[in-house]
């Protein structure tokens, strides 16, 4: 569990440090990935919850709420500058590694 954890914070982490080329993504993403903060929040009280009680509801939630997340960052693949796109996609990639490898 606390490799899953770590794997998610390590990803929240390079979601902070993602940076926008368009005039319109500069004001989304200004100050970090604030944008993201309600489904940040989610997964956050949600692996809690698994954690404290490793029930497949539980993990149910916990796997809708990094869903919820990746599908809103997938949503700004666009603001992401061409420099920032590899980084950008291993973060996505890592996302649905880690929703195919959870099992509930």
């Amino acid at each position: 569990m606390k490799s899953l954890l770590f794997k998610f914070f390590v990803v929240v982490a390079i979601a902070f440090f993602t940076s926008c080329a368009a005039d319109n993504c500069n004001m989304v993403f200004f100050g970090g990935s604030t944008i993201f903060n309600d489904e940040i929040a989610a997964v956050n009280e949600a692996i809690t919850t698994f954690n404290d009680d490793m029930t497949t509801e539980n993990c149910e939630a916990y796997r809708t709420s990094v869903r919820a997340f990746l599908d809103k960052r997938k949503e700004f693949r666009e603001c992401v500058t061409d420099e920032d796109l590899p980084a950008y996609d291993a973060e996505i990639s890592g996302l649905e590694e880690l929703l195919d490898d959870l099992e509930c």
